[in-house]
């Protein structure tokens, strides 16, 4: 888990505290502040959901028969299906989908998330996979990518962009980064 005991309860009490004053409108939120509240959330939920969940954060439907883990991984394996694709993960959390897009498709996957924790931990499992040539990793906001116009052949967000401050700059960060004609593949809960 990151940082000691008590990090993580000043960690959580801080998280408590801005976001109370936001709900009850005592200031305007702002969108460092949401990103701040976001990061605070996932520096203590990483390792729960990690121990719960596995590396891929996520739900997907299941057919008969199909264990939890298989279902997550074939629907990981529709997000980038040809070699050679350049692909962004926004909000990647800790690489577990990156990790399975690319070993099963060969793409070269973009992991962007504003969490260190969540990208260190990422960077380790690209690693362990012997993927960390397909695998490369931003720090940054996904609303505010340093990456060119039309960089990618696609891109998409698993449970992500809802934690966006602002849905509409999120959807027009990820049409400036798509290059024209590409696909944006996103589910969220």
């Amino acid at each position: 888990m990151k940082g000691s005991a008590s990090g993580i309860a000043r960690t959580f009490r801080e998280y408590e505290k801005r976001s109370r004053a936001a709900g009850r409108g005592k200031r305007e939120q702002t969108a460092s502040d949401y990103r701040e509240i976001t990061n605070l959330y996932y520096d203590v939920a990483t390792d729960f959901y990690e121990f719960g969940w596995g590396r891929s954060f996520h739900c997907a439907p299941r057919v008969p028969a199909e264990s939890f883990k298989a279902s997550l991984a074939r629907h990981e394996h529709y997000l980038a299906h040809k070699l050679g694709m350049v692909v962004a993960d926004l909000g990647c959390g800790i690489g577990g989908p990156l990790v399975e897009i690319a070993r099963f498709s060969g793409a070269k996957i973009v992991g962007v998330n504003s969490n260190a924790y969540q990208l260190e931990r990422a960077r380790k499992y690209a690693e362990e996979a012997e993927l960390a040539h397909l695998a490369e990793f931003m720090h940054c906001d996904f609303l505010d990518v340093d990456a060119p116009d039309g960089s990618f052949d696609a891109v998409y967000a698993i449970e992500a962009t809802c934690c966006a401050a602002d849905k509409i700059s999120i959807y027009g960060e990820i049409f400036r980064l798509l290059k024209p004609g590409a696909c944006f593949a996103a589910y969220e809960y």
